[in-house]
This record gives structure tokens, C-alpha cells and sequence, in this order.
């Protein structure tokens, strides 16, 4: 396996510490499929739990526990969780998919 530099974590904080960059960096992932406790985990753990703890205004132990691939976060934790990074989770039409509406009556 390659190695990567020493200074790599350095840089990759720096990009993280960027709200533009990090937002960014969680919506391109989520759209390409990655579950979105798992693009907010990654982010969580570069930029450090104990600081998003902070960020967030939780328990360290319970933003680890929120993003857990095994936890059940309520709605209103991801969206708390994804609130430093200027995202909430919304509802949009998946390509291709049948659209049902409800039907007119004349």
C-alpha cells in the first residue's frame, strides 16, 4: 500500500476547515451514493470529534454514536449534525423515476 505524505492530514484539515470545501465535499459524496452518516463521519472524524462535538453543542460520545453505521439518529440529529456545514437533508426526484401524483377528478 502506498504511503501517503506526513504532511497529507495537514492538508486535508486545511481543506476541511474550509465550510465552502467541506459542504461541498458531503454533498459530491452523498450524490454519489455514500449514506450520509458516512460522508459526515468522515468529516467528523478529520476535523476531530471533541471540536464538531463543540461545533454542534454535543457530547462527543454522542456525535460517535450518532454517526455509527449500527445507531438510529433521529432526523433532527443528522440535521443538527449537518448544520455547521450549512446543509440540511431534503426531499428531490430521483432521475428517471415514476412520478405518482394524485389523480384529477373532472
Amino acid at each position: 500500500m502506498a504511503r501517503r505524505p506526513k504532511d497529507w492530514d495537514e492538508y486535508m484539515f486545511e481543506d476541511l476547515s474550509d465550510p465552502v470545501f467541506t459542504s461541498e465535499l458531503v454533498k459530491r459524496l452523498v450524490e454519489s451514493g455514500m449514506p450520509i452518516r458516512a460522508a459526515v463521519r468522515d468529516v467528523i472524524n478529520g476535523l476531530g470529534v471533541k471540536e464538531y462535538a463543540a461545533l454542534v453543542g454535543m457530547a462527543s460520545s454522542n456525535v460517535v454514536r450518532a454517526v455509527h453505521p449500527k445507531s438510529n439518529p433521529t432526523l433532527a440529529t443528522i440535521e443538527r449534525l449537518l448544520e455547521p456545514l450549512g446543509l440540511r437533508i431534503g426531499v428531490a426526484y430521483r432521475s428517471g423515476a415514476r412520478r405518482v401524483g394524485p389523480r384529477r377528478v373532472a
